[in-house]
């Protein structure tokens, strides 16, 4: 989604003034693009002329014209679930779901530290983020999941073959009819519901001074199966998208299947869950990003295809390589 930066920050403190009744209210720093985020536009700014706890360092999440207008307040309602049971993620100032520009947002306090990724550089972090990530999460999936409405997502979620087979209709979209009867067929049934975070990877994680200060980006949150989150994000760990040279590519996968590996040993240890379950939903994000990828190719130009990071030549042919070994069954070759 492409923000214009000036004009955005200029409606921003627009619906800043109105919604929050200052109308002196002006930038003390102005708007600065932070790094993340697919859909969405991320700014760390500060004001003045605002009340506590909006004086501070302030970081906007801005959602622009998504139709799905309860996006921001579906985010805010998962931040406020688990920052009240003592989960580390940042408090919502200010909710606004507006549709004038700059469409819905939310401001959060900007958080100490820097991304778990980041940090990762340094070989003593690297060597215990797989640990601190499957404790960070299995913490997560252990908070009372019921402080969170069975909301549409959750609904969705159980009907997402059917679904994303629509999608690929739509769009003219061939070849992915045995996979997507293959995930009908053997989804896991469980009792268990858990708050899902569905992104979740050490770029979504800051940390500093050796501890982690928020889990970041909940846009994917929702409840449901624990095992959906472990194996989405087995997927971001060995599949994700990460920017590197080259000549170190083959390093850099052994790294990262080392990491998911000790993860998912670290995780089971905490809070068991069947095995076949978390490779089913390891090979679903496969086949979710496959499937995008192909409508997205089959009706966006190459600049918009640009914008999805999960559309590299090396990464699609993993996945498909990944969901065969699962599943058994062939995906077309993008």
């Amino acid at each position: 989604m492409a923000f214009d930066i000036e004009q955005t920050a200029d409606a921003l403190l627009t619906r800043l003034r109105a919604e929050l009744a200052a109308p002196g209210l002006s930038y003390r720093e102005a708007p600065v693009r932070l790094t993340g985020g697919y859909d969405t536009l991320t700014l760390r700014f500060a004001l003045d002329g605002a009340k506590p706890p909006m004086d501070g360092q302030l970081v906007g999440r801005l959602f622009g014209d998504t139709p799905d207008i309860e996006r921001a307040g579906r985010e805010a309602a998962i931040h406020q679930a688990v920052a009240a049971q003592g989960y580390p993620a940042p408090p919502i100032l200010h909710l606004s779901q507006g549709l004038a520009p700059p469409g819905a947002f939310v401001v959060m306090p900007l958080v100490p530290g820097v991304t778990l990724r980041h940090a990762m550089g340094n070989p003593r972090t690297l060597w215990k983020s797989p640990v601190l990530l499957a404790r960070l999460h299995a913490r997560l999936h252990a908070l009372d999941a019921s402080m969170l409405p069975l909301d549409e997502r959750s609904r969705a979620m159980a009907n997402w073959p059917r679904m994303l087979s629509g999608q690929a209709a739509a769009a003219g979209v061939e070849g992915f009819g045995p996979a997507l009867e293959w995930a009908a067929r053997n989804a896991p049934t469980t009792g268990r519901r858990s708050i899902l975070h569905l992104d979740f990877h050490p770029g979504n994680v800051m940390v500093a001074d050796g501890k982690v200060t928020a889990v970041l980006d909940w846009a994917n949150g929702t409840t449901g199966d624990p095992a959906s989150d472990v194996g989405t994000t087995m997927a971001l760990l060995t599949m994700g998208p990460v920017e590197a040279p080259a000549v170190v590519t083959p390093a850099l996968n052994g790294i990262r299947k080392w990491l998911a590996r000790r993860y998912a040993a670290e995780y089971l240890r905490l809070s068991p869950l069947p095995p076949e379950s978390i490779r089913y939903y390891e090979a679903r994000r496969c086949l979710t990003a496959m499937l995008h990828v192909a409508i997205r190719r089959a009706g966006s130009t190459l600049g918009e295809r640009d914008q999805y990071a999960w559309d590299g030549s090396q990464q699609v042919r993993n996945m498909r390589r990944r969901f065969e070994a699962i599943s058994g069954v062939k995906l077309p070759i993008l």
